[in-house]
């Protein structure tokens, strides 16, 4: 693919790239297996000593960025907030495209599920564990994963020395066939590494006896957070790099309380040169979204839905 920096085509073809080729039966418990039996990997899997929890897993069967009218309002004042979604009509092509051919292998596991069959909700909140992992699939069919066949298998990497998936939400709890899950800081896998957001409420709403869902959630990426992550192969600049200038999308969230915050790109290179806090005092440099004084963010929202699927093992390759 040809490159045109600070091209608005190339950077929502890439964000939706990124999101959709990066990431429920229960889970299968973790088996190793020779590598003709995995052949969704390059490698045959080394010895592990994590496993994934026992548990439901889920896999999307559809994902798509709602528009920017719709959303959680995250500052009260009744107006759905998801500035991001200004990219939707770009971005979900993409997604539904990457879903159906399988490279959209975001999966999502629970602890603590009631299993298939009749739906028996449960009495009052009751708490559960949901963890986002960026699968691998096994057997490289695709037909077969929103079918609630796909088994997939997930990289240590994943998983913290505790054995627990470092996207696990703080919170979750289930209430008759509802979760909802929050997490004040929480880093999203995909495919090129990880996202930190924080203030994060996701809810997922189970059908047919826990065997499907949907999904509603709302996020903040934070400047700071967009401007360490960065574009795949050669490009210039971090995510926010190019957002900036090419879609001139600013903070939409004022976290610290100070006012809203201004991102400034030079537009000849289309890299950030500095910031203007919310009382106005600007910040230089190419590092101001990680100022102390900078901590505004950018609204998102994400909608989902949910088939079963399987995690048959960890494995030492990367994500």
């Amino acid at each position: 693919m040809i490159v045109l920096w600070g091209s608005r085509r190339w950077v929502v073809t890439w964000l939706a790239w990124v999101v959709a080729g990066s990431s429920g039966c229960t889970s299968d418990s973790p088996q190793k297996r020779d590598h003709d039996q995995w052949p969704g990997i390059d490698a045959a899997p080394d010895p592990t000593e994590c496993a994934v929890e026992d548990g439901t897993t889920f896999v999307f069967s559809g994902l798509e960025v709602p528009s920017e009218g719709e959303g959680r309002d995250f500052n009260g004042d009744g107006t759905p907030d998801n500035i991001l979604g200004r990219l939707a009509p770009a971005i979900n092509p993409g997604w539904e495209e990457s879903v159906a051919r399988g490279s959209a292998m975001y999966l999502l596991h629970v602890t603590g599920l009631p299993g298939p069959g009749p739906e028996t909700p449960a009495y009052g909140p009751t708490p559960v564990e949901l963890a986002w992992y960026f699968g691998t699939d096994v057997d490289e069919d695709a037909a077969n994963n929103t079918k609630g066949d796909g088994h997939f298998v997930v990289s240590a990497a994943q998983l913290d020395v505790n054995c627990d998936g470092i996207a696990k939400f703080d919170q979750a709890t289930l209430e008759g066939d509802v979760l909802t899950a929050s997490d004040d800081d929480w880093d999203i896998i995909f495919s090129t590494g990880t996202i930190p957001f924080v203030d994060v409420l996701a809810q997922i709403e189970f059908e047919d006896g826990f065997t499907e869902g949907k999904l509603e959630a709302g996020l903040i990426a934070t400047a700071c957070g967009l401007s360490q992550s960065y574009f795949p192969g050669h490009t210039t600049g971090t995510i926010l790099d190019q957002v900036v200038p090419a879609f001139d999308i600013q903070p939409d969230i004022d976290i610290d309380g100070d006012g809203l915050e201004t991102i400034v790109a030079n537009t000849k290179t289309g890299i950030i040169s500095g910031c203007v806090d919310g009382d106005g005092t600007k910040v230089p440099g190419n590092d101001c979204p990680c100022h102390p004084r900078i901590a505004d963010g950018y609204s998102w929202a994400i909608r989902g839905k949910l088939v079963r699927a399987h995690i048959d093992g960890v494995v030492n390759v990367p994500r």
